[in-house]
């Protein structure tokens, strides 16, 4: 060791370190070897458990026969529907054969002949030089006996364009051209429109 002297006189001892290298040997541990430790008793049955109620049971549909319960029409209530609904039909399929009917065929064309021939031309005629107060007093006289046109008048006015229908009336129907008429009654306040027709047959029926 070396002494090393200082102002005051004094001396001061130096250390040298020696340096030592040490080998650091790593020691290698042996790894612990972990043991499995099975599961409690009670754990395995709760696994199972669940295991079990995971799986689910097949859904069997099970089909309830429904009894159907025939029901009766013959009720109290769908026997008075029905036998209104029998009385109509009888109603409608009489109205149609009367009004299809030769006799009210006949009827219906002598009528429509017997306007035509009143409001078209023998109206007009009394009306040509006459006041409506005149007018009026002409057609009162018929109020009650009637305007009389048989069907030979009625096939020969306005050009005789009814006359074809007529002769087919006379033919067909062996009606009297002369007897067979319609009847027209004049009514207050004696304007046109004012009348109503009736009917005369004289046919084979």
């Amino acid at each position: 060791m070396a002494q090393k002297s200082t102002k005051k006189g004094t001396t001061k001892k130096t250390t040298t370190k020696k340096t030592t290298t040490k080998k650091v040997v790593k020691k290698t541990t042996p790894k612990k070897v972990v043991k499995k430790t099975p599961p409690k008793k009670e754990e395995v049955k709760k696994t199972v458990l669940k295991k079990e109620e995971v799986v689910k049971e097949p859904v069997v549909e099970i089909k309830e026969e429904v009894k159907v319960e025939k029901k009766n029409i013959f009720t109290k209530g769908n026997i008075i529907i029905i036998a209104i609904a029998l009385v109509i039909i009888n109603v409608l399929v009489g109205a149609i054969l009367i009004y299809n009917n030769p006799k009210n065929k006949l009827t219906r064309s002598i009528k429509y002949m017997g306007k035509d021939f009143y409001t078209n031309y023998f109206y007009n005629t009394l009306k040509e030089g006459r006041s409506n107060k005149e007018l009026s007093e002409v057609l009162e006289r018929y109020k009650d006996t009637g305007i009389k046109i048989n069907l030979k008048n009625l096939s020969q006015f306005d050009s005789s364009k009814y006359k074809e229908e007529i002769d087919n009336m006379v033919e067909n129907n062996k009606c009297i051209d002369t007897k067979t008429r319609a009847v027209i009654y004049p009514k207050a306040p004696y304007g046109k429109d004012n009348y109503k027709i009736k009917i005369e047959l004289n046919c084979n029926f």
